[in-house]
């Protein structure tokens, strides 16, 4: 077994405690809280400092790595700034580690990608926004499904897994709203910060790669489902189910525009 393979077993072990006291209900902000979520940080950081250590990797495997570690940061952030953020952790950190899983898996069967050249300028900060904004976006779509599960057992009037564990709607539908106009300023940066670097390495902006022309296609129309979702938001105060319906729609999106596009180039294609 390699080192990168022992690393991402380590990752995925890393998360197994963490997503057992989450689905339990167990994360409340405490000293066991942060011991938790330091060694699943730890576990998925060295994963992505190894397959980067060369330099920017476009494959599957490394941008699922970079996904759960910049995820875990973001969660991290934004618990220590909202405490009733923590119980998200209840449906995030599971499905953190179903990609770890999965990442884990592609790296048997993905063909790996060499190493993207960083000499355009702003290529760092064009990697740094499209995967903030994707962080940002997971942590939305989940609020997003807890949002529904929690509608659907107060229609059912049940005290379920979900009224037990799940924070409260109200909160809830708030941070949605908080991290969903970050992740639309984050993700118009990237494709403004990619424009830029495209039109700065080639001298024109309609020049698109072929391989890269479903991603900034799929990437594009997530983003202006976000920008029409906010507007429909502030003029009709768009909410609950429909509110989800079309978060999950535009996280879908962008999901198929970054994993999704190198799962068929690195796994289907490879």
């Amino acid at each position: 077994m390699s080192t990168i393979q022992l690393l991402e077993s380590a990752a995925v072990i890393g998360l197994i405690p963490f997503s057992l006291a989450a689905i339990r209900g167990q994360l409340d902000r405490s000293v066991i809280f942060w011991l938790l979520w330091l060694v699943a940080m730890v576990c998925a950081g060295a994963v992505v400092w190894r397959l980067t250590a060369a330099g920017w990797q476009a494959g599957l495997v490394p941008n699922l790595w970079v996904v759960v570690a910049a995820t875990l940061l973001i969660y991290a952030l934004i618990v220590a700034l909202d405490r009733s953020a923590t119980a998200l952790g209840t449906l995030l950190v599971p499905y953190l580690l179903v990609l770890a899983c999965l990442a884990g898996l592609a790296g048997w069967v993905a063909s790996p990608e060499s190493s993207a050249a960083a000499s355009i300028p702003w290529f760092t900060i064009h990697i740094l926004l499209a995967v903030g904004s994707y962080a940002l976006m997971t942590i939305t779509a989940v609020a997003a499904l807890a949002i529904v599960l929690q509608e659907r057992a107060m229609k059912q009037r049940r005290q379920g897994w979900a009224m037990r564990h799940l924070p409260p709607i109200a909160a809830t539908e708030q941070l949605q709203q908080r991290l969903l106009w970050l992740a639309a300023i984050a993700m118009g940066l990237a494709l403004a910060s990619g424009a830029a670097n495209e039109f700065m390495d080639s001298g024109s902006l309609i020049l698109i790669p072929h391989q890269m022309a479903h991603k900034i296609l799929l990437s594009v129309l997530a983003f202006l489902v976000i920008l029409v979702f906010l507007v429909l938001h502030q003029a009709t105060g768009l909410r609950g189910r429909l509110a989800a319906r079309w978060l999950m729609t535009g996280y879908l999106l962008l999901t198929l525009a970054y994993p999704g596009v190198k799962f068929v180039r690195d796994v289907l294609l490879g």
